[in-house]
């Protein structure tokens, strides 16, 4: 009997490439970085890094959203 993956894995698909770009857009405007590391036939790893402690000038927009609501 053969097992099912779990999680289910989808159908391969046509993809857009953009999930990438737009995590690493995401994670670059809150101060952190994405590094890769590959190797063949053995798979890659996407290292995300965020601060503990946001930049200052994250900070300050974030405090002047707060003050508009």
């Amino acid at each position: 009997m053969r097992r099912a993956p779990w999680p289910p894995v989808p159908p391969p698909s046509p993809a857009t490439g953009l999930g990438l770009f737009i995590a690493n857009k995401v994670v670059t405007q809150h101060g952190g970085a994405i590094t890769v590391e590959s190797e063949p036939g053995q798979g890659t790893r996407f290292l995300v890094r965020l601060p503990h402690v946001l930049p200052e000038a994250i900070k300050a927009t974030a405090v002047q959203r707060q003050a508009q609501t």
